[in-house]
């Protein structure tokens, strides 16, 4: 979806709207409205959106849309995409001045970098998070709960089997205890696997969970009845 947003903008003025006033009326935030002027979050405008915008305009849903789709903007999306990796790497809040020094480019292409990211990272579930003081970090925008990540993890161990390293800690598990300071490094990183699984404790004296106890143990028994 590309809209004209300097169409938009200028129609707004001429019925002297402010972006705050046009935003409320369309309940959106005024970001919204300067982002979608700037012609950076068309793609995730619903088009019961765009009908709605047109008609506080006065105009014809059209009307907003643009004649000819415009060239790409240079280096803006491979800038925005540089910066998104690397906020998503650090996990933390950084300074738009650091970026610009770390990038080589001005505070204005940030800015419009920025746009960019936080146009597109809402679609994978993350959102851009800008400070007062010009400070910016990605976040989940709905964080996983503790709960649903482990069952997750369990499905994903499940499915994926256990590595023959794997398969001997858990062997060792089902014997009683093991304390971790005496496995070997690739066995030490076998039993996290197992925990991450939920089948072995957390504690340096590992033990297996009693759910995964109970279930090695019936597979136990049928096996020997089938045998």
């Amino acid at each position: 979806m590309i809209l004209n947003g300097e169409y938009i903008r200028r129609r707004r003025r001429d019925l002297r709207l402010s972006q705050r006033f046009l935003a409320k009326q369309l309940a959106v935030t005024s970001r919204v409205i300067a982002a979608l002027e700037e012609g950076t979050n068309h793609a995730t405008l619903p088009i019961g959106f765009v009908c709605d915008l047109a008609d506080q305009l006065g105009v014809d849903v059209r009307d907003l849309y643009l004649k000819e789709l415009p060239p790409p903007a240079d280096g803006f999306g491979e800038l925005a995409a540089q910066i998104g990796a690397f906020l998503f790497q650090t996990g933390t809040l950084v300074g738009t001045g650091a970026l610009a020094e770390a990038f080589d480019v001005t505070l204005d292409e940030i800015d419009d970098a920025l746009r960019l990211l936080e146009a597109g990272v809402e679609t994978v579930g993350l959102s851009l998070q800008r400070t007062v003081s010009g400070d910016v970090a990605l976040h989940p925008k709905t964080p996983l709960d503790t709960e649903a990540q482990r069952r997750l993890v369990r499905q994903h161990h499940a499915r994926r089997g256990l590595s023959l390293t794997e398969a001997r800690v858990l062997y060792r598990l089902l014997g009683g205890p093991v304390d971790e300071g005496k496995l070997s490094n690739p066995e030490s990183v076998a039993l996290n696997r197992l925990r991450h699984a939920g089948i072995a404790t957390e504690d340096g004296q590992a033990t297996l969970l009693p759910d995964a106890r109970l279930s090695m143990l019936v597979g136990e028994c049928v096996g020997v009845a089938k045998s």
